[in-house]
């Protein structure tokens, strides 16, 4: 039986544990809390998760919430430039497939997952990622596989300068998760995320949300432009006071919203955080000081900002592939040529879209970009296709780019790939 070693048990880590199991593996995850400790944290992120990452959690029979969460059906996207003028206004469903987004809490489902982990026999071991404990994996596994990027390891993968866009962060972030029901599905007729893009301040987004006691709420983003009118979270010492300041925002730029908002209440006393996120690509492999090498996965390697919701979607994604690259390795060694490839083919084939889709967003739109949004205002089936590019990014490619494409597009050409749930 060969030994795999994961270092991080958050989402990447956890369902690629959970798939080397069902195949046989001896397999050890290193994480620095108990799952009760995870499920008392702050809440890490949003964590929506498109169709074909939930088909792979479903394929793994780690889909607890389907019956007790409230899906994303669509969009409801605002373009609002400054003084609050609605400039326009798109709502579709997320494909034509009409399959629906779930955002599940990943201090419940992390949680979880890592006790299914041990009940399918795991071993769960609670240490910090320090660099002799990656050593000593490292030494009694066959694989050692990063998934985890906080304390001593996070400097291990060196940084993919060509890959690479940005060196600062684009956004400062705040995130809070409130009791309820979106109020804006009330107003818009479905269940949908909602997405107001604030032209030179930044962007708010929000949706249900399954928050940690598995009772239905509502998640709300914000992502300011660096000095803007939403930039107001970098003194805020508490959950309360991101809150607060959450409310003096929509006040402010979203009045249509805080009258909707202006009586949310956190959800648990851990769930609001803020942050600064500086995208970039890491090169796979590293090289510990004995000179034993470790593939890196997940954020390890490519940290995107949550502005599009690519984080979980690329956790999971990345976790089936390496899956099917371990599998189909047998008993050949797991050699840094070996790391390379598996990184790189799933660069090629999807991370490299997801990256480059998410960084546009950080972007004004191009003007060919504003062609296709104004047409979608009237053009359902242009709408599903755009909103589609979140599902699967790689369906984005040339078309929400490309000036030309674009035009064809618009003009009815069946010129861009079928919007669907991807692999």
């Amino acid at each position: 039986m060969r030994t795999i070693s994961i270092i991080g048990a958050g989402h990447s880590g956890l369902l690629l544990g959970l798939g080397l199991l069902e195949h046989g593996y001896d397999v050890t995850i290193v994480s620095d809390r108990t799952p009760g400790q995870v499920r008392r944290g702050f809440v890490p992120s949003s964590a929506g998760i498109s169709p074909d990452a939930q088909a792979f959690e479903r394929e793994l029979g780690v889909n607890f919430w389907d019956d007790v969460l409230v899906p994303s059906d669509g969009v409801h996207f605002e373009m609002i430039v400054p003084g609050g003028t609605v400039a326009l206004s798109i709502d579709g469903p997320w494909n034509p497939e009409k399959i629906s987004w779930q955002a599940v809490d990943l201090r419940l489902k992390c949680a979880r997952w890592a006790e299914e982990f041990q009940r399918r026999g795991g071993n769960l071991v609670i240490q910090d990622a320090r660099l002799e404990n990656i050593e000593a994996y490292a030494s009694a596994s066959d694989l050692t596989i990063v998934a985890a990027g906080k304390g001593d390891i996070s400097g291990l993968f060196e940084r993919d300068q060509e890959r690479s866009v940005y060196t600062e962060a684009q956004r400062h972030l705040a995130m809070v998760v409130v009791d309820g029901h979106p109020a804006w599905a009330e107003s818009v007729g479905f269940e949908c995320m909602y997405f107001a893009a604030h032209a030179g301040a930044g962007e708010i987004f929000g949706t249900h949300f399954l928050n940690t006691t598995e009772r239905d709420s509502v998640f709300m983003i914000f992502e300011a432009v660096p000095g803007g009118p939403i930039d107001r979270f970098d003194d805020a010492t508490d959950p309360e006071e991101i809150l607060k300041r959450c409310k003096e925002v929509l006040q402010d730029i979203a009045p249509d919203q805080y009258a909707l908002a202006r009586n949310a209440r956190l959800a648990d006393p851990a769930s609001a955080i803020r942050g600064r996120i500086t995208p970039g690509v890491r090169r796979p492999v590293a090289t510990l000081p004995s000179g034993a090498q470790v593939l890196g996965l997940g954020d390890v390697l490519s940290l995107k900002d949550p502005v599009s919701g690519q984080g979980s979607n690329s956790a999971a994604k990345g976790a089936r592939h390496y899956l099917h690259r371990i599998v189909e390795r047998d008993s050949r060694p797991f050699d840094a040529e070996w790391m390379s490839d598996v990184w790189e083919t799933f660069w090629q084939d999807y991370e490299q879209y997801a990256y480059t889709f998410t960084n546009s967003l950080l972007d004004p739109p191009s003007q060919s970009q504003l062609a296709l949004f104004t047409a979608a205002q009237e053009r359902k089936d242009l709408a599903e296709r755009i909103f589609g590019n979140f599902s699967h990014p790689p369906n984005a490619f040339p078309w929400f780019f490309d000036p030309v494409e674009a035009g064809r597009v618009i003009e009815g050409a069946a010129t861009a790939p079928a919007v669907g749930v991807g692999d």
